[in-house]
């Protein structure tokens, strides 16, 4: 865009890069001090803006710390039930988990942030000009697949930590639930911006105030307990509220502690549906000659918001019935079968 001249979209697309990465980094940092990390590495992950690299770092040796370095008996074997191994065992594979879930999360900050609002610019941007250079065509199509991804894996690493079989099918099932509704709620957003340009902001302004108003309602502050601070409670929230805006996980739905993660999770997919909806209406039904293109793109644009609701529909209600994650019960007999051999060893 600086190259071309286009210094409006230029700033735009810096700062929807800059703001994420500074986001991703500030949240990067904070689980390396939660890691326990040296004090030299965090000042050069703040300073460098490259926490996120140093948590890769620090996973892929949390990862090679439990599958290939000696127990503390010795022996190459990780599963080794001797008294003395075994409470290391449980330990590395508690922190493994934990660090796994927490590297889930930044990764999915990351792309919430970052992807999401680039793919909705971009899109928009090709709309406006009426180019379609290949690159960024398969820039938004990498962002979308990233995005879709890492609420997937977000969702299986905490089934996992908490004692859930995610099996091939769950994955695939809601893999493509996700990738359908993003499509759907991020078409619905572009095509809209491109009728109305800037009201797009003031409807996803007022969307997202009323959703943060409901939750909070809703919640009655079990996200933060700030019975004295009010606004700081309600802000908490606002923040939270953000993913909402774009899909709607289980995931999501235990940041707010509600205690129907099912109902609630289906009520959100609705309220996406209706908004989707509203945002389409709105544009194929006014006129706007800032959008001389509407009649080739109007087809197109039903057929992404429409056809994504029905997939993604068709692929939760899947997910729900068919899918859902169970108790890993084998998990758990290996665990205790590796513990009554710790025993019955012990007592001979």
């Amino acid at each position: 865009h600086g190259i071309n001249g286009d210094f409006w979209w230029f700033f735009i697309t810096l700062i929807f890069i800059v703001v994420p990465s500074v986001i991703v980094n500030v949240r990067a940092t904070s689980q390396l001090k939660k890691q326990g990390t040296c004090n030299k590495v965090k000042y050069i992950a703040i300073f460098a803006n490259c926490g996120v690299i140093f948590r890769y770092i620090q996973e892929l040796e949390q990862w090679k710390k439990e599958n290939f370095d000696k127990t503390p008996c010795g022996k190459s074997d990780q599963c080794c039930p001797c008294k003395t191994c075994l409470p290391w065992y449980t330990l590395q594979k508690e922190k493994s988990l934990e660090s796994t879930y927490s590297m889930a999360k930044l990764r999915y900050l990351e792309t919430i942030t970052e992807c999401a609002p680039q793919w909705c610019l971009q899109t928009y941007i090709m709309l406006r000009q009426w180019y379609f250079p290949w690159y960024t065509v398969v820039s938004i199509v990498l962002s979308l697949l990233s995005l879709a991804w890492s609420i997937t894996m977000l969702e299986k690493t905490r089934e996992t930590k908490e004692n859930r079989n995610f099996k091939l099918i769950t994955t695939v099932s809601f893999l493509i639930w996700q990738l359908a509704s993003l499509i759907s709620r991020l078409s619905a957003i572009v095509i809209l911006a491109y009728v109305h340009r800037y009201y797009v902001i003031i409807f996803f302004a007022i969307n997202w105030l009323l959703l943060a108003v409901v939750v909070s309602v809703v919640n009655r502050g079990n996200v933060y307990s700030q019975p004295d601070n009010p606004g700081l409670l309600f802000f908490g929230v606002w923040v939270l509220c953000y993913p909402v805006m774009f899909h709607s996980s289980e995931s999501q739905i235990a940041t707010f502690e509600f205690k129907n993660h099912k109902r609630h999770m289906a009520l959100g997919n609705v309220l996406l549906a209706l908004g989707n909806i509203i945002m389409l209406t709105l544009s194929v039904t006014v006129a706007n000659p800032y959008a001389p293109y509407m009649e080739i793109l109007k087809p197109v644009a039903i057929s992404l918001v429409v056809g994504g609701l029905l997939i993604s529909s068709i692929f939760f209600l899947a997910y729900d019935k068919c899918c859902f994650p169970e108790t890993n019960n084998d998990q758990m007999d290996n665990v205790l079968s590796v513990v009554n051999n710790a025993f019955q060893e012990e007592a001979c």
